[in-house]
């Protein structure tokens, strides 16, 4: 089945570990075939400090998306997983469901599911937000 994908100009689009950006000044219609990994640009996280540990691990996932590798990534996942849940264990469901996306092998799951880890916290610190009343 074909993936379409609209652009505009200057917009990115990730192809497994390939980024294709548009250069042209109108919108341009990829047409995709294949089952290689796609992240827009607007979905994409560049590599954060080490000290935002929910935005780390929701990295690593997307490097495990895009290389299609979880063993490149298995040690520096557990080992955030294991840090951020110690560090809150409201967390531990989220991460629970990360976990099960990973071994599901649904990867693209488990960077929906990291998104979340992510929206929960402040960073730098593993200090979650206040719920608004």
């Amino acid at each position: 089945m074909t993936l379409k994908i609209n652009l505009k100009p200057r917009e990115a689009v990730y192809i497994g570990t390939t980024s294709v950006t548009v250069l042209s000044e109108g919108k341009v219609t990829l047409a995709i075939d294949g089952d290689a990994p796609i992240l827009r640009s607007s979905e994409r996280i560049s590599e954060p400090p080490a000290d935002h540990v929910a935005a780390r691990l929701q990295y690593v996932i997307q490097q495990m998306f895009l290389a299609q590798d979880l063993a490149a990534f298995h040690a520096e996942y557990f080992a955030l997983a294991h840090r951020l849940g110690n560090e809150n264990a409201e967390m531990a469901k989220l991460i629970a469901a990360t976990n099960f996306h990973l071994v599901q092998g649904e990867l693209y799951q488990a960077l929906k599911s990291a998104r979340k880890l992510v929206e929960g916290f402040d960073q730098p610190t593993a200090q979650p937000r206040p719920k608004s009343a």
